[in-house]
């Protein structure tokens, strides 16, 4: 299901927002050796491959890396997928890749700290790193919508911003007709501090 809806465009967010942003703000990566950390379905992990980059795609599901795996056999850009968390990139030497880069992924794991401590250890001197994640002041337990009589946004509320605890999200992405089902996303809250 991720797989198709963002294939099909659903994720306005990552569409018009957030790649064209990222994706100058990284800049000219042809011929850089990229990991992209958290690549799900690797949707971006050919973006980069298609501007030249050589790129390995990194994501915890086992799934969604099969999905990856069969676009990349579909239409073989040279990407190589594994398994693994972007928190345990062992299966890597140190000081292996120029970049590090993650669309919007690491807001979605328990240890912050371990996901740049890899990152870090797998850079070769002078490598970037890049990252996107939400504001950790938009998605909250208690955040939600207020609309008025007609059923418009007009409000965004956040509650529960200093609750640690971890909690699992239920959304969709705002351009998916109503009746896809919605995803679950674990979320491990941060205040803006940490």
């Amino acid at each position: 299901m991720w797989a198709a809806e963002v294939r099909q465009g659903h994720d306005i967010a990552r569409e018009r927002m957030n790649n064209p942003a990222f994706l100058a703000f990284v800049g000219d990566l042809r011929g850089k050796q990229v990991l992209d950390a958290g690549c799900g379905e690797g949707y971006n992990t050919r973006l980069l491959a298609r501007q030249g980059a050589s790129v390995t795609g990194v994501d915890i599901s086992e799934r969604i890396i099969a999905l990856a795996e069969e676009e990349e056999h579909r239409a073989p850009l040279g990407i190589r997928y594994t398994r693994t968390s972007h928190a345990e990139l062992g299966m890597f030497a140190d000081a292996s890749f120029d970049a590090v880069v993650s669309f919007m992924a690491l807001m979605d794991g328990p240890r912050l700290d371990l996901d740049m401590g890899e990152a870090f250890r797998v850079l070769r001197p002078g490598g970037m790193l890049a990252f996107s994640i939400t504001h950790p002041r938009f998605i909250t337990k208690g955040s939600r919508w207020i609309r008025n009589e007609e059923g418009v946004k007009v409000n965004w509320v956040v509650s529960s911003y200093f609750d640690a605890a971890g909690w699992v999200e239920s959304w969709r992405f705002t351009d998916a007709p109503p009746e896809v089902p919605k995803f679950l996303s674990p979320r491990f809250d941060r205040t803006l501090s940490e």
